[in-house]
């Protein structure tokens, strides 16, 4: 059929949607977890449908480790999918920088930054975390100060001591700048597999 629809080609287009989706999860530990694990989950199926739809458009079999860009995030990421899917769900932790004002009229801020460990990993937001406290010199009267801003990261938390090994080796652990590393290289392999397909 000459207008045959491209199961790989919708996909890639699955996991194009589910990398946007993850980007903008700034805030959810339950949102970034489930669709960091959709994500995982779709870029296996990328290959899985590689090795089916290849061999019948062109009569020959579909070959992933031919591929020379794969890189140690993507092989780390790999690795875990079906960690994720069969042994141990991705767990996560939350990062959290606080940035609090000198004084009140200066622009200067000291940054607080602390990771924490999340119980409930079905929480909608960031534990709260630790905030400032300023004694009045004059008064003796305590009162809190809120941040002027915080930023979050959300952090892989490692099952195993091998796993923690190598995302020490990698020296990224932030589930937004792996799964970025990962789709970058993702988008060159669909972009190596249309190449194949159109130079039979």
């Amino acid at each position: 059929m000459s207008h045959e629809i491209s199961t790989v080609e919708v996909v890639f287009r699955d996991l194009s949607d589910a990398f946007d989706e993850l980007s903008a999860q700034n805030l959810s530990p339950r949102k970034v977890r489930t669709v960091f694990s959709n994500f995982l989950e779709l870029s296996y199926r990328l290959t899985q449908m590689m090795y089916k739809e290849y061999p019948r458009k062109t009569g020959e079999k579909w070959q992933a480790k031919n591929f020379d860009r794969w890189n140690e995030v993507s092989e780390f990421l790999k690795e875990l999918r079906p960690i994720d899917a069969h042994k141990h769900t991705v767990l996560i932790q939350v990062h959290e920088r606080n940035f609090f004002g000198i004084t009140e009229d200066s622009p200067e801020c000291f940054v607080s930054e602390h990771t924490w460990s999340i119980g409930d990993q079905h929480a909608n937001l960031p534990p709260e975390g630790v905030r400032a406290i300023v004694v009045d010199p004059k008064t003796g009267q305590a009162h809190q100060v809120p941040p002027r801003k915080t930023e979050y990261e959300f952090y892989l938390y490692p099952h195993t001591e091998e796993k923690e090994a190598e995302l020490l080796q990698l020296g990224d652990r932030n589930i937004h700048s792996l799964s970025k590393k990962y789709f970058d290289t993702l988008k060159e392999y669909y972009q190596y597999y249309h190449e194949r397909l159109t130079t039979r």
